[in-house]
C-alpha cells in the first residue's frame, strides 16, 4: 500500500463495522466505522497511532492511504507476542465484510452455551463445512509456549535445587548440634532455656542464608535483565522481589532446622553430660 510517495508494507485487516467494538479498540481521532460508510464509493480505513507516526502527519483524517479515506485512529494494540513493537496497521471497511475469520464476543460464563448455539447456527446455514472453532485466548498463549516450556523446566530444576539444599542445611545443622551438644548442656545447667538454646544454634546457619543470598543476587539479577531483553514490554527486577526471595529462602531454612535444633536444646543436660 502507498502513502503519497511513501510504499508501507503495513498488515491489513478486512473487517466490517463491528470489528472495534468486538475486539474493544479505542478510536481516539476521528469515527468508527458504521453501516453508513459501506455504502460510499471507495474504501475507508482506520489506522493505529503507530502507522499515524509513520506517516508523520500531525492530522491523519486528511490523509489517504492508496487514495483511500482515513476516517479515524485508534488506540494502538497488540498484534504479536510482547516480544514484539507494536507495528502500524491499517483497517479496511470490507463491503464483503470479513475475511478469513468469524470473530464472537461472548460473556465469559456463557462460553458453552454460546459454542453449542454458534454450531447449530452454523449446521443450519452452511451444513457442509464443518464447524471449527478456537478460543482467541489459546491462540494468545500458544505466542508464549517456549516461555511456559521454559519456566516448567526452571521450576523443576529449583524445585530440585531447593531439596539438594535442604539437605545440606539438614547435615549442616546435625553436624553443628552435634558438635556443640556439651556447650548446650552446659549452658542449660546455668540457666539457659531450650528456646534460647534454639536461637543460638540457628542464628550461624541463617546468617549462611543471608550471606548465600547477597553472593546469588547479582547473579540473578543479571540472568533476569538478560532474558527480560527478548521482549519489547517488560517489567524490571527490583529489591522487593529479592527481599522476598530472601525471605521465603531463611524460612525454608528455619524450617528444616527447627525441629533438629529444638529437640537438640530440649535434651536432659545430665544425662548428656555423663555421656560426654
Amino acid at each position: 500500500m502507498y502513502h503519497g510517495e511513501k510504499n508501507f508494507t503495513w498488515p491489513l485487516l478486512q473487517v466490517d463495522e463491528s470489528f472495534t467494538g468486538v475486539f474493544g479498540l479505542d478510536v481516539i481521532t476521528g469515527e468508527d466505522f458504521s453501516e453508513s460508510m459501506i455504502q460510499r464509493a471507495s474504501s475507508v480505513f482506520l489506522v493505529n497511532q503507530a502507522a499515524a507516526g509513520a506517516m508523520e502527519t500531525d492530522d491523519i483524517l486528511s490523509e489517504t492511504i492508496n487514495d483511500h479515506e482515513i476516517v479515524g485512529m485508534v488506540r494502538d494494540f497488540h498484534t504479536a507476542s510482547l516480544k514484539a513493537d507494536i507495528r502500524p496497521v491499517t483497517i479496511a471497511l470490507s463491503r464483503s465484510g470479513a475475511k478469513g475469520f468469524i470473530y464472537i464476543r461472548a460473556e465469559p460464563g456463557d462460553l458453552p452455551q454460546s459454542v453449542e448455539f454458534l454450531r447449530g447456527t452454523w449446521d443450519e446455514l452452511v451444513p457442509d463445512y464443518p464447524f471449527e472453532y478456537q478460543y482467541l485466548a489459546d491462540r494468545m498463549e500458544s505466542a508464549y509456549d517456549s516461555e511456559k516450556r521454559f519456566g516448567e523446566l526452571f521450576t523443576w530444576f529449583a524445585l530440585a535445587s531447593i531439596l539438594i539444599s535442604c539437605l545440606g542445611l539438614f547435615a549442616l545443622s546435625s553436624f553443628t548440634t552435634q558438635s556443640r551438644i556439651k556447650e548446650i548442656s552446659i549452658r542449660k545447667v546455668h540457666g539457659a532455656t531450650s528456646l534460647g538454646m534454639s536461637f543460638l544454634l540457628s542464628s550461624g546457619l541463617t546468617g549462611k542464608v543471608v550471606i548465600a543470598n547477597l553472593l546469588a543476587w547479582p547473579v540473578a539479577w543479571y540472568f533476569a535483565r538478560g532474558w527480560l531483553k527478548n521482549f519489547v514490554f517488560r517489567t524490571s527486577p527490583g529489591l522487593a522481589d529479592f527481599l522476598l526471595a530472601a525471605l521465603i529462602a531463611q524460612v525454608i531454612a528455619v524450617a528444616t532446622v527447627s525441629w533438629q535444633v529444638y529437640s537438640t536444646a530440649r535434651k536432659n543436660p545430665a544425662e548428656t553430660l555423663k555421656h560426654e
